[in-house]
Parts: C-alpha cells; sequence; structure tokens
C-alpha cells in the first residue's frame, strides 16, 4: 500500500505534465508491478503475479485517448545480442 501511495500520485502527476510526449520511466519490480497492474485495472491484490523478473527489461504502455494500451511487457532481448 506504502508504494501504491507513492507511485500512483507521480504517475497522474507525470502524465498530466507530459501529455501527447514520451516519457521514460526507471524504477525498481515493486513499484513497476504496482503501476502495470493499475494501468491495466487490475486488483490491487493481483500485484503479486505479475513478473517484470530481471534486471533493465523493457515494458511499454502506450496511451490512446487517456486509456493505457500494454505493448510490451519485460522485454529483455537487448541483453542477448
Amino acid at each position: 500500500e506504502q508504494v501504491q501511495a507513492r507511485v500512483l500520485p507521480a504517475l497522474t502527476d507525470l502524465l498530466a505534465a507530459h501529455p501527447d510526449e514520451v516519457v521514460l520511466l526507471v524504477g525498481h519490480g515493486g513499484s513497476l508491478k504496482v503501476l502495470l497492474a493499475h494501468l491495466l485495472g487490475l486488483d490491487r491484490a493481483m500485484v503479486p503475479r505479475l513478473s517484470v523478473g530481471g534486471n533493465t527489461g523493457l515494458s511499454i504502455v502506450e496511451f490512446h485517448h487517456g486509456e493505457p494500451r500494454l505493448v510490451l511487457l519485460n522485454d529483455q532481448s537487448h541483453l542477448h545480442s
């Protein structure tokens, strides 16, 4: 709950400050899982079931007309080049 209380208002502020812009977020697994669950409309109880395991994974969320769409989840293909 503490992570959610910090992360979600920050996301709201970030999106309001940068409408229609590309924004890069860097974070730890716990905060990223909270963000993804929120954006996907999942209940907070589902957060532990999400996996963003491994360092440097890339996830992409695009917003279309204010609605989030998960485009990529935890891609690590850049590690295997």
